[in-house]
């Protein structure tokens, strides 16, 4: 496959995989998709004065899918509960994603939609 330059850098240096680091706030996290079907994304955030100090993710799939839960990732630090999200067909074209990997976009966007349910379930029990 011919990847974008955009994706072979998610790929190639994806800084924000494996486990949150810090230890101030909260975390919370989301996923979606199943590694039956060959498509999961894991993705955490740690929690400081209501917004997202740090995230990170854990991706299985190909490399669109690392390259996507990357991108997701790194947008969803600095950003307060009801502004995460993504919107797949922007983000898609912005990492040059083919239209039959169009499904490692959607699997990104609902694992942002478990983690902002989650971040508002755990804002409401402390």
């Amino acid at each position: 496959m011919d990847y974008s330059e955009t994706v072979r850098h998610y790929f190639d240096e994806p800084g924000r995989a494996g486990n949150l680091k810090g230890t101030a706030g909260y975390c919370v996290s989301g996923s979606a998709g199943r590694e039956s079907e060959g498509l999961r994304i894991w993705l955490a955030a740690r929690i400081v004065d209501d917004h997202c100090v740090e995230a990170c993710f854990r991706a299985y799939g190909c490399p669109y899918t690392i390259a996507m839960a990357a991108f997701a990732a790194e947008k969803t630090e600095g950003l307060d509960q009801a502004s995460v999200g993504l919107a797949p067909l922007e983000a898609a074209r912005e990492l040059g994603l083919p239209d039959e990997k169009l499904a490692c976009a959607l699997c990104a966007e609902d694992a942002l939609a478990d983690l902002k349910t989650n971040w508002g379930a755990a804002r409401k029990s402390m």
